[in-house]
C-alpha cells in the first residue's frame, strides 16, 4: 500500500508520485501578507523592479512534499483545496504574440538528440545524487549552509529545463538563500510543511517563516538532493495539482533570481526576486518542450501549455498522436493567478519513447488561436 500524503493547512495535497511519493500545497496571499506583518516586511519599495506577474508567483509560489515509497509521509495538518486568486495584469505579461521574443540564446538545440542527452547527463543527472555537505543540524537549531556544488546543482537542474523550453537562466541571490536556508530548517524540524509556520513550530525564526511564505517547499523522510526537489516541481502530479502552480514558477520566463535553501530532508525554492522584462519569452512555453525530450522528466502524462499572450484556453481543444495513433486525453478548466495562462492536459498511454504530435486548437484572446509541437521522448541514458 502506498504511504498517504499529508500537509499543513495552508494549502492542499496530492497523490502518489512515480518516483516516491509527493504531496503539494500552495500558499494564499494571506499567507504572505501575515509571514510580512511578522517580519516587518514592506512590499513596496521592493516590487519596483519585479514585474506583477512574478510577485504573483512568489505570493503564490507552491510548496512540494515528496516521501520515498518506504515509510510514511511527514507529519502535518489537515490538507484543504489552494485558493485560486485572480491574475494580477503586469508590464511582464505579454498582450500579444507579437511581443514575443525568440527563444534563449543558451536554449538547447532540441532538435539534435545527442545535444539533449548530453546536456541532461551533464546537468540534469548529477543533481539528483550530489551530495549537500549540510552544516546544520536540527536539534541545534542551526541553519547552516551546504557545499557551493549543491548550490550550483540546484541551478543546473532548474536551468537545464529552463533551456529546454527556450528560456534563460536564472540565478541565486545571497540574501534570499541566506533565508531561504532558514526556512529549510524550520520544515526539516518541525517535520511537516507551512507558508505561515507558527512560532511553536521547532526553530522558528522571523526571517524563516517570512522566507517560507515566498518559498516553494520540499519536504522528505528520505534523502534531500537538489535534483529531487526540481524533478517534484516540475512533475507537479496528483489530484488537487490539476494547476501545475509549481511548474509554471520554474518555467516562468521572466523569473531572474531565486533563494535557495537545503537540509538533508528539506528544500526552500524561494521565487520572490528580481525579473527581466525583456527575457526571452517564446510565445508558447510547453511541457514536455518541443523535440527531443527525456524520458525521466516526462511528467506521468500531466502534460501542459502556457502562454505569454493574454490566451483563453477554456474553449480549446487537444488532439495528440503518438506515432500516427490518437491517444486519449483530459482537460482541465484554466487557473488564473499562477504565472503564465495555461492549459493543462493529462495525455493517457504516454510511453517512454515515441513520437507524440500536440495540436491545440481553440486558443482565444490576443495570441494565435492553434499551436503544434513535437515532442520525442527518449532514454538520455543511451549513447549514440
Amino acid at each position: 500500500m502506498a504511504p498517504s500524503c499529508r500537509a499543513s493547512s495552508t494549502g492542499h495535497t496530492s497523490g502518489p508520485r512515480s518516483r516516491g511519493q509527493a504531496c503539494t500545497v500552495s500558499p494564499t496571499l494571506l499567507d504572505m501578507q501575515e509571514a510580512d506583518a511578522r517580519s516587518g516586511a514592506s512590499r513596496g519599495p521592493r516590487t519596483v523592479r519585479v514585474a506583477a506577474p512574478l510577485l504573483l508567483a512568489a505570493l503564490l509560489g507552491a510548496l512540494l512534499v515528496g516521501v520515498p515509497l518506504l515509510g510514511s509521509g511527514p507529519a502535518g495538518g489537515d490538507a484543504v483545496r489552494a485558493p485560486r486568486v485572480e491574475p494580477v495584469a503586469g508590464p511582464a505579461q505579454r498582450t500579444a504574440q507579437e511581443t514575443a521574443t525568440p527563444r534563449s540564446a543558451g536554449a538547447i538545440d532540441t532538435t539534435d538528440r545527442s545535444a539533449v542527452a548530453i546536456a541532461y547527463r551533464r546537468r540534469f543527472a548529477p543533481a539528483l545524487t550530489t551530495r549537500l555537505g549540510w552544516t546544520g543540524s536540527v536539534d541545534g537549531c542551526v541553519a547552516g549552509r551546504v557545499r557551493r556544488a549543491a548550490h550550483a546543482a540546484t541551478l543546473d537542474s532548474i536551468n537545464f529545463a529552463r533551456a529546454l523550453a527556450g528560456l534563460d537562466p536564472v540565478s541565486l541571490a545571497p540574501a534570499l538563500t541566506r533565508d531561504a536556508q532558514k526556512a529549510a530548517l524550520i520544515m526539516a524540524a518541525q517535520g511537516a510543511l507551512s507558508h505561515d509556520p507558527p512560532r511553536s513550530w521547532r526553530c522558528w525564526t522571523k526571517a524563516g517563516a517570512a522566507a517560507a511564505g515566498r518559498s516553494n517547499l520540499a519536504l522528505t523522510s528520505g534523502s534531500m538532493t537538489p535534483g529531487l526537489a526540481t524533478e517534484l516541481y516540475l512533475g507537479d502530479e496528483g489530484s488537487s495539482n490539476t494547476a501545475v502552480g509549481h511548474r509554471r514558477w520554474l518555467l516562468y520566463p521572466y523569473a531572474h533570481r531565486f533563494g535557495d535553501g537545503l537540509t538533508s530532508t528539506s528544500s526552500a525554492l524561494t521565487v520572490l526576486g528580481s525579473t527581466d522584462p525583456d527575457a526571452s519569452a517564446p510565445a508558447f512555453v510547453p511541457w514536455p518542450s518541443a523535440g527531443w525530450f527525456p524520458a525521466p522528466l516526462e511528467p506521468s502524462g500531466r502534460w501542459s501549455l502556457s502562454s505569454t499572450a493574454d490566451a483563453d484556453f477554456s474553449s480549446a481543444h487537444v488532439r495528440v498522436l503518438r506515432n500516427g495513433t490518437r491517444l486519449r486525453t483530459t482537460t482541465y478548466a484554466q487557473q488564473d493567478g499562477y504565472g503564465l495562462d495555461t492549459l493543462v492536459m493529462e495525455v493517457h498511454g504516454v510511453r517512454p519513447t515515441g513520437r507524440y504530435r500536440v495540436t491545440v486548437r481553440g486558443i482565444a484572446g490576443e495570441g494565435p488561436s492553434r499551436f503544434t509541437w513535437t515532442v520525442r521522448l527518449m532514454d538520455p541514458s543511451a549513447r549514440g
